[in-house]
């Protein structure tokens, strides 16, 4: 098949956000398939070629690998206030509705940006089929755009929540507006059921998944200190606060020094800030965003891996912790479908409802309590090459309709 996929995130943006069309799109490629990716420009890095070069480019591009095309926006003075947040907040509201009534978005300066390489794709590349991923809704609209000028289905893929990352009085309109693609690919079961409520199409999960390397068990750590990393972002203030709180009233019937506090991830300044309180009990190690291979070493040396739960989403990072061998620990408590994954991959997920349950959870991987550790043949059909095969299967069966 010849795939266009459509993310607003660069691939190398650092932020989980440009990791799962990215993937995916290397997955296809290997799966003998060829993909177009766009995607806005990222700073420091290549930018899409004009228009009129983009037909030999592809003919000369070797298809083992995804061709990025990587699109910055057209300048616009209202779009870069938007986007910065200098605006008013009152200003900021009506901007914003605006945005969506007469644009459908707030990224309309890079969905414009697109439109000139449209008519290239469909007449050069000849795409069977576009996938594009909500994180926003000018990812959609580019994916349409392009799907109706080659005269091709698209499928839409949903990874945030509609009913929260859409403002409510625009849910239903854009929903009409945007919602006709052939078939919908949703990040979790969670997200699948979140948008039934506003997009009736047959529905597929699709996990995020592993680099296959990760099958490949590490070594056992080699540190005899209480080590618990923190990953992910931290959706709400107050939940990082009584998480600090618990940590602190643990370790008190610790010996000094001897537990440790890991934290990769975005909001690395507000973990830092918030821990402080925790020295000198807790020994503090705070990183920005790692690269996923790094992150991986930090998961497999670490006692217990946790992560901030939210009710906006599903968390993406459960695959990737359990995958470390290690007890995962979810805080506030998890829902079924990840004690579901954590089953089915052989792991242990420690959901804790409150801070009294978070000390007895600490307390079960501290005493060396047998926890059963996820398998390779668990973790094995989350994998991004064992998912691709089941986003292969949902991209056929729409190629399929279409022809009856």
């Amino acid at each position: 098949m010849n795939l266009v996929f459509v993310n607003y995130c660069h691939p190398e943006t650092p932020h989980v956000c440009g990791l799962r069309m990215a993937r995916f799109a290397q997955a296809m490629a290997e799966r003998g398939h060829k993909v177009v990716l766009v995607t806005r420009d990222l700073e420091g890095k290549p930018v899409a070629p004009p228009a009129a070069e983009l037909p030999g480019l592809l003919a000369a591009h070797s298809w083992q690998q995804p061709f990025l095309l990587a699109v910055p926006p057209v300048p616009s003075r209202f779009h870069r206030a938007l986007h910065e947040g200098t605006l008013p907040p009152l200003i900021r509201k009506a901007a914003i509705a605006v945005a969506y009534l007469a644009d459908g978005g707030l990224f309309g300066d890079w969905r414009r940006a697109c439109l000139v390489y449209a008519p290239v794709l469909a007449n050069h590349f000849r795409p069977d089929l576009a996938w594009g991923t909500f994180g926003n809704t000018d990812t959609w609209a580019v994916a349409r755009g392009l799907a109706r000028r080659a005269g091709i289905a698209w499928v839409m893929d949903i990874k945030d929540y509609w009913r929260h990352f859409i403002p409510r009085p625009f849910q239903g309109l854009l929903a009409r507006r945007l919602g006709d693609g052939a078939h919908l690919t949703a990040f979790s079961g969670e997200n699948a059921r979140d948008a039934a409520a506003w997009f009736g199409q047959p529905s597929e999960v699709v996990y995020s998944g592993l680099p296959t390397a990760f099958l490949e068990q590490g070594a056992d750590p080699v540190s005899s200190d209480f080590v618990l990393s923190l990953t992910g972002s931290v959706y709400d203030h107050a939940v990082l606060e009584r998480f600090i709180s618990a940590l602190a009233r643990w370790s008190r019937q610790r010996p000094a020094g001897t537990t440790r506090l890991i934290y990769a991830g975005i909001d690395h300044r507000a973990v830092a800030q918030a821990a402080r309180t925790l020295e000198p009990s807790w020994r503090l190690d705070i990183h920005p965003y790692l690269p996923l291979d790094q992150l991986h070493r930090l998961h497999e040396t670490a006692s217990v891996n946790a992560y901030l739960r939210t009710d906006r989403g599903f968390h993406h990072k459960v695959i990737e912790l359990l995958a470390g061998r290690r007890p995962v620990l979810s805080f506030p408590a998890e829902g079924p479908e990840a004690h579901q994954l954590a089953e089915t991959c052989g792991g242990t997920l420690l959901s804790c409802d409150d801070e009294d349950a978070l000390c007895l959870a600490l307390d079960r991987v501290a005493t060396k309590e047998p926890l059963p550790a996820a398998t390779a043949a668990g973790l094995a059909a989350f994998t991004w090459a064992a998912q691709a095969t089941r986003l292969e299967r949902v991209f056929l069966n729409v190629l399929e309709r279409g022809r009856r």
